[in-house]
């Protein structure tokens, strides 16, 4: 039903308008017997239409952002954080699991250009510290060129293992599809289908021994890099 007067239109309830109580237009009348009156047309000022955009906008500015706002994570016994990107107006470019830390081997114990293997942070989850013999970012030790990966290719989890050049500080090219990490920048992708970096194992150094701290990045097949998994006991 559409109302006479205000031109609202209903379709369940009485032949009164619920807005103004005015009757209701039936077959080409009012329910009174009278001439239906004039619609009033629908007018949009350029007023309306500036406050619509400007709400519209903050809308779609908000369901942006927020993501963003939300890549701390947080879990049992764990913390997370937002790593910063310079190069991004210091927005959060990564996010930092943090988990407890443990020996995963010792300082004199690494010959450059040779993976040490370890799982971390559940066994199962095999990751590699290497020497590179070259300055890397987040790397730690005397020559800050020690650093450590997830051994999971990001794009579809398949196997790295056996497949770091030393030469080029490099690892892949993944057999799946050819995925290859750059270890001096994060592990970035340099080459094949993977669009996110490989994951990196933070690391610390108390004299000649090395402990993972945490994990840059999500391992292939976790939501949260612990997913009903059991957390590694430290071994040393």
């Amino acid at each position: 039903m559409e109302c006479s007067q205000c031109s609202r239109i209903w379709h369940a309830g009485g032949p009164e308008c619920p807005t103004c109580g005015a009757p209701a237009i039936v077959a080409g009348t009012t329910q009174e017997g009278q001439e239906p009156a004039e619609r009033k047309p629908t007018t949009f000022s350029r007023r309306d239409f500036i406050i619509g955009a400007v709400a519209g906008g903050a809308a779609a500015s908000v369901a942006i952002l927020l993501p963003v706002g939300l890549t701390e994570w947080t879990g049992d016994g764990a913390g997370g954080a937002a790593i910063a990107d310079p190069n991004n107006g210091g927005q959060p470019a990564v996010v930092l699991a943090t988990f407890e830390r443990q020996k995963i081997a010792s300082l004199s114990d690494l010959s450059p250009g040779e993976p040490f293997d370890f799982s971390y942070p559940l066994e199962g989850q095999t990751n590699f510290v290497v020497k590179l013999g070259a300055p890397a970012t987040g790397g730690v030790g005397d020559d800050g060129d020690i650093v450590a990966f997830s051994y999971k290719c990001t794009h579809m989890g398949c196997p790295l293992i056996g497949l770091y050049k030393q030469e080029h500080k490099i690892l892949g090219p993944c057999a799946c599809h050819f995925s290859t990490f750059d270890l001096t920048r994060n592990g970035v992708v340099v080459l094949g289908q993977a669009t996110e970096n490989l994951p990196q194992i933070t690391l610390e150094t108390d004299g000649d021994d090395l402990y993972a701290t945490g994990v840059m990045g999500l391992i292939y097949g976790y939501r949260d890099n612990v997913l009903d998994g059991e957390r590694v006991e430290a071994t040393a």
